[in-house]
Parts: structure tokens; sequence; C-alpha cells
């Protein structure tokens, strides 16, 4: 048999393989954290120097990215590959090491960090001390201390973080706007102007 091979100019061969390659979507999960463009920079500077760390793979969970969303475009930005693994978990367990690796390990703000509340709230749940007076063995809500604990924040904190939160989701217009940082930015102030 011949084989035919393809002479393809450095353009060329550079679009035919990207063109191969998947082009990843966020997990919601990973957009409840802030999107930092000077991040992306700076580790971009440091693959294009010392090439993409393989202790620090990008997470995949259900098809998407999970954690290293700054790590994947900075690779894309650099013209390295990045290395990727699949998280494997429930649902619950993914929201549990995205704070892990994140609200722990960066600096977030107060506002990032409520945000990211807002979102982990509404996925998980709170139990409430009303909750734990029915004789359950269910603990697979987070209660408010629980939050707090996972986000490295004041019990009194995650106690105003709530009470905003209820008070947004009472609304639906507030409810739905508070879906981006930016929207939920504007629906707590809306709850706090009335």
């Amino acid at each position: 048999k011949e084989v035919s091979m393809e002479v393809l100019e450095d353009n060329e061969w550079l679009d035919k393989m990207l063109s191969d390659k998947p082009d990843w979507q966020y997990h919601e999960i990973c957009l409840w954290l802030p999107h930092k463009p000077e991040t992306v920079d700076d580790i971009a500077n440091d693959i294009a120097c010392n090439g993409f760390r393989l202790d620090r793979p990008i997470a995949t969970y259900e098809g998407k990215i999970l954690d290293g969303r700054h790590r994947y475009e900075a690779a894309l930005k650099a013209g390295v590959d990045p290395v990727f693994v699949e998280f494997q978990g429930t649902k619950e367990e993914a929201i549990s090491y995205v704070t892990s690796e994140n609200v722990a390990r960066r600096h977030l703000n107060s506002q990032e960090k409520e945000f990211f509340y807002f979102q982990r709230a509404e996925a998980l749940g709170v139990r409430t001390r009303a909750d734990n007076q029915h004789v359950s063995n269910d603990t697979s809500t987070p209660s408010q201390d629980d939050h707090a604990d996972a986000l490295g924040v004041s019990r009194p904190t995650v106690a105003r973080w709530e009470k905003d939160r209820k008070e947004i989701k009472a609304d639906p217009e507030l409810s739905d706007k508070a879906t981006t940082p930016e929207g939920y930015k504007e629906a707590k102030k809306a709850v706090k102007d009335r």
C-alpha cells in the first residue's frame, strides 16, 4: 500500500492540530470563582519558562473543566498542551474539591467568597437548627457552621450571607439576576436598599 503524506505549511499544520483538540467549556462550579486575567498572564509566563506542572493537572467533571480555568487558559496562551485528569465523585464531592482547592488557597476577597457561598448554598442547601432538632441521620446538607468552616469565614459572616441569600431567593427577579458575580452584587444592593 502507498502511504499518502500531506505537506502542510506551519500555520496550516497548527490549525489542523488545534481543530483536533476539544474546545473545553467550564463547569458551573468552576464559574463560581472569579476570573482574573492577570493570573492567566502570570501563569502563562511561568509555563513558558518552566513548562506545564504535571502535579497541577486541570480537573474535568461531566465533560467540562471543574478546576484549573486559569491554568488552562495560560497553557493555551503559552502554546503548551495542558494536562487533564477526570474528577471521580459526586457533585457534592466536586463542590468540596473546588472549595478546598480554591477558597482556602486563593486570595479571594469578601465579595468573591460571598458569591461562592451563595452558589454553594444553592447547590448543597443549608441545614437549619430546626432541621437538627428532628431525629435524623441526614448530615449531607451542610449547616451554616459547616459552610463557614469550609470557606474560612466566621459564623456571623455566613449568617449575614444566608439572610441576604434568603431575601434574594424570595424575589424571582433578583434570584434570576444573582447567577453571576455582577448580578449578585446588584441583587444584594437591591435587598440592602429596601
